[in-house]
C-alpha cells in the first residue's frame, strides 16, 4: 500500500495555523487575536472611542472630573494620545459595562470566571503572566521576569489611571478590567508585573483606569481533521494520518477505481471539498479540502486508493453468509458455514475482537455491549476465504 508524505502540504498547514486572524472595531481599528485553549482572545489592548451604538465615550483629561465619575470614560496615559498607539486606552469600569458594549460585534469583556479559565489553561496564577507578557524590554521594565509569550496573549505594561485621576506604573505593570463586580463600588481585575511570572487576580474602585482585552462570544474551531473515510467496496478501515495529512484505503480486487463515493466525516463545524458523497475518480490520488469552523483555516488532504490482491469473489463468497442485526445493540449474529475465525475493526483500523474457531462453526453471537457506536469492519474466514462485511454498533443504553 502506498504511502504519499507531502512534507510541504504540512508546511501550508503550520504557515495557515499560525497566521492570526483579526477583529475590527466600529472606530475602524484592526486586533490580532489569539486562539488559547478553548477561548479566542484580542492580542492587543483596546483603543475604541465609541460603544457599538456609535455614541462616544468621552476622554477626560481632568483629574478631579475623572474621579467623580459614575458614567463610561477613557484616559491615555499622561493624556499623551501617542500612548493608545502602542497600550490602548484606560478605561474606567463603567465605560467597559456600558450596555451598549464597548468591544466589537461578537465580542464582549471578560468575566472574572473567563480569566480564571486562560490563566488556569496556561498553568495557574503563579506562572501563567509569565507565558502572557510580551518579551524583552521594549516596553517592559527590566528584568520581564520569565517572560514567553508562549500563550500569544502579548500583554503590555500600560499602567493605570488612579481614582484620583493621576497615572502609575506604565512600563512595569499591566492591569485589565473584567467584567464582574466583587461589590458596589469595586470590580475585578488582573494585574501583569515586570519582576514576576504571576497573574494576580485582586479588585479595585470602579472610577480606576485599566486596559481592556475582549474575548469572543464563541471561539470557532480551529480544527481540520478527516475523522472517517468510507467506501461500500472497502476491505478494511482507512490508514489515517494526521500528521501528514494523507488517508490510504484499500477497495476490493477489480473495483472500478474511476468512479467511488465517498462517505467522508470531518471535524466538527468544518466542511470539505469535494464534498462527501459525490464520486471521484480515484485512479490516482485525490486532494481535499477541509476548511474548519472559522471559515479561514485551511487543509489539504491527500487519498490514496488501492486495489486488495483479495478477489472480489472471495468478498462477496456465498452470500448466505449474514449479519444480523445491522445496525446492532449489545449482540449481533454472524451466521455461515464453516466459520473458521472472525476479526472486527473500527474505523480506525484498531482490532476490537479477533477469534479462531476450531469447530468451523455456523452461527456465532458477538458481544458488543461495551463497544462505542459506530462503523465497523467484520472479517469472517470460512472455508480459506474471506468475507468482509461493514456492521453499525448503536448501543443505546
Amino acid at each position: 500500500m502506498r504511502i504519499a508524505i507531502l512534507i510541504f502540504t504540512s508546511f501550508i498547514f503550520l504557515t495557515i495555523k499560525s497566521q492570526a486572524q483579526t477583529v475590527t472595531d466600529i472606530d475602524g481599528n484592526v486586533y490580532n487575536t489569539i486562539r488559547i485553549g478553548t477561548q479566542l482572545w484580542m492580542s492587543e489592548n483596546l483603543k475604541v472611542t465609541r460603544y457599538q451604538n456609535g455614541n462616544s465615550i468621552p476622554n477626560i483629561t481632568d483629574n478631579s472630573q475623572w474621579g467623580s465619575l459614575t458614567t463610561g470614560a477613557y484616559g491615555n496615559y499622561d493624556n499623551d494620545a501617542n500612548n493608545a498607539n502602542t497600550y490602548g486606552h484606560l478605561y474606567n469600569w463603567y465605560a467597559v459595562t456600558n450596555s451598549s458594549n464597548i468591544c466589537p460585534t461578537g465580542w464582549h469583556i471578560p468575566t472574572d470566571s473567563e480569566w480564571t479559565i486562560l490563566s488556569d489553561f496556561l498553568g495557574g496564577e503563579s506562572i501563567a503572566g509569565g507565558k502572557m507578557k510580551e518579551v524583552g524590554t521594549t516596553h517592559w521594565s527590566s528584568p520581564n521576569t520569565d517572560a514567553t509569550n508562549s500563550s500569544g496573549f502579548t500583554g503590555l505594561p500600560g499602567g493605570l489611571r488612579s481614582s484620583n485621576g493621576f497615572y502609575y506604573s506604565i512600563g512595569s505593570t499591566g492591569y485589565w478590567w473584567s467584567s464582574t463586580e466583587s461589590s458596589a463600588t469595586s470590580a475585578w481585575r488582573r494585574k501583569l508585573y515586570a519582576y514576576d511570572a504571576t497573574i494576580e487576580k485582586n479588585y479595585n474602585e470602579k472610577s480606576y483606569g485599566f486596559s481592556v482585552r475582549c474575548v469572543c462570544d464563541t471561539a470557532s474551531s480551529t480544527e481540520t481533521d478527516i475523522t472517517s473515510f468510507l467506501f461500500t467496496e472497502q476491505t478494511s478501515a482507512a490508514i489515517i494520518n494526521t500528521t501528514v495529512h494523507t488517508v490510504e484505503i484499500e477497495v476490493a480486487n477489480g473495483t472500478d477505481l474511476t468512479s467511488l463515493v465517498p462517505e467522508i466525516t470531518v471535524s466538527a463545524g468544518a466542511t470539505i471539498n469535494p464534498l462527501s458523497g459525490i464520486a471521484q475518480d480515484f485512479s490516482s490520488d485525490v486532494t481535499y479540502t477541509v476548511t474548519a469552523e472559522d471559515a479561514t483555516t485551511t487543509q489539504d488532504w491527500i487519498v490514496t486508493v488501492t486495489s486488495s490482491t483479495t478477489q472480489i469473489d472471495d468478498i462477496n463468497y456465498n452470500e448466505n453468509y449474514r449479519i444480523y442485526p445491522n445496525p446492532a445493540n449489545e449482540i449481533f449474529t454472524v451466521d455461515g458455514q464453516d466459520i473458521q475465525s472472525i476479526k472486527i475493526t473500527n474505523e480506525i483500523g484498531q482490532v476490537i475482537f479477533s477469534k479462531e474457531y476450531v469447530d468451523n462453526n455456523n452461527q456465532i453471537n458477538i458481544n458488543i455491549n461495551n463497544q462505542s457506536n459506530g462503523i465497523y469492519f467484520v472479517r469472517i474466514l470460512a472455508n480459506k476465504k474471506l468475507i468482509i462485511k461493514k456492521i453499525v454498533i448503536n448501543n443505546t443504553n
